[in-house]
């Protein structure tokens, strides 16, 4: 079938990290830039109060910290539905844009945050615990030459996505208060040939891989030129 008109409209904000820091709420001990809980909350923090805890998911509600040499740093957040806050008016950038649909054989530029770890359950006399392997531990790909976590964007892009180059790669680790626990993110500058729109579509609306509430996830792209 064509799927050359399939596309859709989203929200896309502009949250500068400075003023999410300063809207800290009460009785809030932990109020970091480098605390993915932090980024989480500032987030979610410019919609209304939601009753459940699937609203993130239900609303699509995606972001990723932006760090763009000589701008200040800034969320950059999409979402289904708008921003609810007041006290930001006019100190948040939000518009609704229509996203294009690439036609498959496109060319295109796109940014990725990916939490590029792997995870499994392991039972040992009943009791079950989480082993989560960084993907950067793993080997060079002999065939390919790519690192580990740029393989990794590869295989999890495939469905959509062939022919990837990598332009950038940045990787933040945050470390999660109180918790010996660390969240690695990721972020890609690549060059790709979409080969599925209507996969490519999911993606971008829903996000891709794990803990896409602490700023995983989001891909956005442009035709490349």
């Amino acid at each position: 079938g064509d799927t050359s008109h399939m596309s859709f409209m989203t929200y896309l904000t502009k949250f500068p990290v400075h003023v999410a820091l300063a809207r800290k709420p009460e009785k809030t001990q932990w109020w970091r830039v480098d605390d993915p809980e932090f980024r989480h909350r500032a987030v979610m923090g410019l919609f209304p109060d939601f009753e459940d805890n699937q609203a993130r998911s239900r609303n699509n509600i995606l972001f990723r910290y932006e760090f763009i040499p000589g701008q200040a740093p800034y969320f950059l957040v999409q979402s289904d539905c708008d921003v609810v806050a007041p006290d930001l008016e006019g100190v948040i950038e939000t518009k609704q844009v229509e996203y294009p649909s690439y036609e498959n054989g496109t060319p295109i530029i796109f940014r990725l945050a990916l939490n590029t770890v792997t995870r499994r359950t392991i039972e040992t006399n009943g009791r079950k615990r989480e082993v989560i392997t960084p993907v950067a531990l793993q080997p060079l790909d002999v065939e390919t030459g790519l690192n580990p976590a740029e393989k990794h964007v590869a295989y999890k892009l495939s469905t959509a996505l062939q022919g990837i180059e990598f332009l950038n790669h940045n990787r933040q680790v945050l470390q999660v208060p109180k918790v010996s626990r660390a969240l690695q993110i990721d972020t890609f500058d690549c060059m790709g040939v979409v080969t599925d729109s209507q996969a490519l579509e999911h993606i971008m609306h829903a996000g891709l891989g794990r803990a896409k509430a602490y700023g995983c996830g989001l891909l956005t792209a442009r035709r490349a030129a």
